[in-house]
Protein backbone atom coordinates (compact mmCIF):
# COMPACT_ATOMS: atom_id res chain seq x y z
CA UNK A 1 0.00 0.00 0.00
CA UNK A 2 1.46 3.03 -0.91
CA UNK A 3 0.40 7.01 -1.73
CA UNK A 4 0.55 7.48 -5.45
CA UNK A 5 2.82 10.33 -6.00
CA UNK A 6 0.61 12.24 -8.57
CA UNK A 7 -2.50 12.31 -6.21
CA UNK A 8 -0.38 14.11 -3.40
CA UNK A 9 0.17 16.93 -5.54
CA UNK A 10 -3.31 16.61 -7.21
CA UNK A 11 -5.50 16.52 -3.63
CA UNK A 12 -2.62 19.32 -1.73
CA UNK A 13 -4.81 21.97 -2.52
CA UNK A 14 -8.29 23.87 -1.29
CA UNK A 15 -10.79 21.28 -1.67
CA UNK A 16 -8.94 18.25 -2.04
CA UNK A 17 -6.75 18.54 1.78
CA UNK A 18 -9.68 17.07 3.48
CA UNK A 19 -9.74 13.54 1.38
CA UNK A 20 -5.79 13.94 1.00
CA UNK A 21 -5.91 13.76 4.97
CA UNK A 22 -8.13 11.06 4.93
CA UNK A 23 -6.66 9.10 2.63
CA UNK A 24 -3.00 9.66 4.66
CA UNK A 25 -4.32 8.45 7.78
CA UNK A 26 -5.71 5.56 6.28
CA UNK A 27 -2.06 4.61 4.49
CA UNK A 28 -0.45 5.58 7.60
CA UNK A 29 -2.42 3.34 9.83
CA UNK A 30 -2.21 0.66 7.78
CA UNK A 31 1.87 1.11 7.56
CA UNK A 32 1.84 1.61 11.47
CA UNK A 33 -0.73 -0.08 13.49
CA UNK A 34 -0.64 3.01 15.49
CA UNK A 35 -3.47 5.43 16.63
CA UNK A 36 -2.31 7.81 13.93
CA UNK A 37 -4.46 10.62 12.19
CA UNK A 38 -3.07 13.43 9.32
CA UNK A 39 -5.00 16.65 8.52
CA UNK A 40 -4.43 20.15 7.58
CA UNK A 41 -5.36 23.04 9.85
CA UNK A 42 -3.90 26.67 9.74
CA UNK A 43 -2.24 26.50 7.00
CA UNK A 44 -0.19 23.15 8.04
CA UNK A 45 0.13 19.27 7.81
CA UNK A 46 -0.47 18.06 11.19
CA UNK A 47 0.02 14.32 12.58
CA UNK A 48 -1.74 13.00 15.31
CA UNK A 49 0.37 10.24 17.23
CA UNK A 50 -1.88 8.59 20.13
CA UNK A 51 -2.63 11.96 22.15
CA UNK A 52 0.09 14.25 20.92
CA UNK A 53 0.47 16.13 17.77
CA UNK A 54 3.12 17.30 15.35
CA UNK A 55 2.78 20.27 12.78
CA UNK A 56 4.74 19.06 9.98
CA UNK A 57 4.40 21.83 7.53
CA UNK A 58 3.09 23.03 3.75
CA UNK A 59 3.68 19.97 2.27
CA UNK A 60 1.90 16.25 3.32
CA UNK A 61 4.75 14.32 3.36
CA UNK A 62 3.95 10.54 3.74
CA UNK A 63 6.38 7.87 3.48
CA UNK A 64 6.58 4.58 5.11
CA UNK A 65 10.15 5.49 6.13
CA UNK A 66 8.49 8.58 7.80
CA UNK A 67 5.52 6.70 8.86
CA UNK A 68 7.43 4.54 10.41
CA UNK A 69 9.62 7.21 12.81
CA UNK A 70 6.36 8.55 13.64
CA UNK A 71 5.89 6.18 16.32
CA UNK A 72 6.48 7.23 19.80
CA UNK A 73 6.97 10.05 18.52
CA UNK A 74 6.85 12.03 22.07
CA UNK A 75 8.97 9.50 23.24
CA UNK A 76 11.77 10.50 20.44
CA UNK A 77 11.63 14.13 21.86
CA UNK A 78 12.24 13.27 25.15
CA UNK A 79 15.14 10.58 24.44
CA UNK A 80 16.81 13.59 22.25
CA UNK A 81 16.42 15.87 24.87
CA UNK A 82 17.72 13.03 27.46
CA UNK A 83 20.54 12.81 25.24
CA UNK A 84 21.04 16.34 24.56
CA UNK A 85 20.39 18.41 27.55
CA UNK A 86 19.27 16.39 30.41
CA UNK A 87 22.36 15.05 30.96
CA UNK A 88 24.23 18.23 31.77
CA UNK A 89 21.26 19.51 33.63
CA UNK A 90 17.85 17.71 34.69
CA UNK A 91 14.97 20.34 34.84
CA UNK A 92 12.85 20.52 38.18
CA UNK A 93 9.26 21.65 38.25
CA UNK A 94 8.76 25.34 38.37
CA UNK A 95 12.47 26.31 36.23
CA UNK A 96 12.43 28.66 33.73
CA UNK A 97 14.17 27.53 30.45
CA UNK A 98 15.26 29.68 27.32
CA UNK A 99 14.91 27.40 24.32
CA UNK A 100 17.22 30.02 22.02
CA UNK A 101 16.62 28.63 17.97
CA UNK A 102 13.53 26.34 18.95
CA UNK A 103 13.56 25.21 15.12
CA UNK A 104 9.99 22.83 15.20
CA UNK A 105 9.81 22.60 19.21
CA UNK A 106 11.21 19.08 19.28
CA UNK A 107 12.94 20.39 22.38
CA UNK A 108 10.45 22.89 23.56
CA UNK A 109 8.05 19.90 23.83
CA UNK A 110 10.39 18.28 26.10
CA UNK A 111 11.65 21.42 28.27
CA UNK A 112 7.35 22.21 28.64
CA UNK A 113 6.63 18.73 30.34
CA UNK A 114 10.01 18.76 32.49
CA UNK A 115 9.33 22.15 34.14
CA UNK A 116 5.93 21.70 34.68
CA UNK A 117 2.73 24.15 35.24
CA UNK A 118 4.89 25.58 37.21
CA UNK A 119 7.70 26.55 35.14
CA UNK A 120 8.18 28.02 31.79
CA UNK A 121 9.66 28.01 28.77
CA UNK A 122 10.67 30.71 26.59
CA UNK A 123 11.26 29.57 23.02
CA UNK A 124 12.63 31.62 20.47
CA UNK A 125 12.83 30.68 17.07
CA UNK A 126 13.24 33.55 13.84
CA UNK A 127 12.31 31.63 10.83
CA UNK A 128 8.46 32.94 9.87
CA UNK A 129 7.46 28.66 8.84
CA UNK A 130 9.91 27.39 12.02
CA UNK A 131 8.09 29.79 14.25
CA UNK A 132 4.57 28.75 12.88
CA UNK A 133 4.88 24.66 13.39
CA UNK A 134 6.51 25.80 16.86
CA UNK A 135 3.43 27.72 17.70
CA UNK A 136 1.22 25.02 16.17
CA UNK A 137 2.78 22.67 18.04
CA UNK A 138 2.03 24.46 21.61
CA UNK A 139 -1.15 25.21 21.23
CA UNK A 140 -2.41 22.02 19.75
CA UNK A 141 -0.65 20.15 22.59
CA UNK A 142 -1.97 22.56 25.32
CA UNK A 143 1.48 23.74 26.10
CA UNK A 144 0.56 26.47 28.74
CA UNK A 145 3.96 27.17 29.88
CA UNK A 146 5.42 28.26 27.43
CA UNK A 147 6.31 31.63 26.06
CA UNK A 148 6.85 32.02 21.61
CA UNK A 149 9.13 34.48 20.35
CA UNK A 150 9.68 35.03 17.17
CA UNK A 151 12.89 36.94 16.97
CA UNK A 152 16.43 36.19 16.05
CA UNK A 153 18.89 36.66 19.00
CA UNK A 154 22.62 37.75 18.05
CA UNK A 155 25.54 38.65 20.12
CA UNK A 156 26.44 41.93 17.96
CA UNK A 157 23.97 44.85 16.88
CA UNK A 158 23.41 44.52 12.74
CA UNK A 159 20.81 43.36 10.19
CA UNK A 160 19.90 40.40 10.47
CA UNK A 161 19.00 38.05 7.97
CA UNK A 162 17.69 34.44 7.14
CA UNK A 163 19.71 32.08 5.55
CA UNK A 164 17.62 29.42 3.74
CA UNK A 165 18.69 25.58 3.60
CA UNK A 166 17.34 22.19 2.07
CA UNK A 167 16.15 21.35 5.40
CA UNK A 168 14.62 23.63 7.97
CA UNK A 169 17.29 22.56 10.81
CA UNK A 170 20.30 23.77 8.79
CA UNK A 171 18.24 27.50 8.64
CA UNK A 172 20.35 29.76 9.78
CA UNK A 173 21.07 33.40 10.20
CA UNK A 174 23.43 36.20 9.03
CA UNK A 175 24.56 39.39 10.41
CA UNK A 176 25.89 42.46 8.54
CA UNK A 177 27.64 44.76 10.24
CA UNK A 178 24.75 47.96 10.55
CA UNK A 179 21.91 49.11 12.52
CA UNK A 180 20.14 46.91 13.98
CA UNK A 181 16.94 45.97 11.51
CA UNK A 182 14.94 43.08 11.62
CA UNK A 183 13.89 41.64 8.00
CA UNK A 184 10.33 40.56 8.82
CA UNK A 185 8.16 40.76 12.19
CA UNK A 186 8.24 40.02 15.87
CA UNK A 187 6.04 38.63 17.71
CA UNK A 188 5.23 37.52 20.87
CA UNK A 189 2.26 34.05 21.79
CA UNK A 190 2.16 33.14 25.26
CA UNK A 191 0.34 30.24 26.02
CA UNK A 192 -1.41 30.34 29.53
CA UNK A 193 -0.36 31.87 32.25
Amino acid sequence: MHMSKSLVPLLNRRGGRHILGLVATYVARCWTGDDVEIFFQNGLWVRRVGQYYFPDGLRCKNSLSRALRWRGGAEWYLSNAEDYWFRHYRPKKGDVILDVGAGHGEDTFAFSQAVGGEGSVIAIEAHPLSFRILHELCRLNGFSNTILLQAAVMDKVGTVSIVEANAWNFHSIDQKPSTLHWQGHSSITMHGK
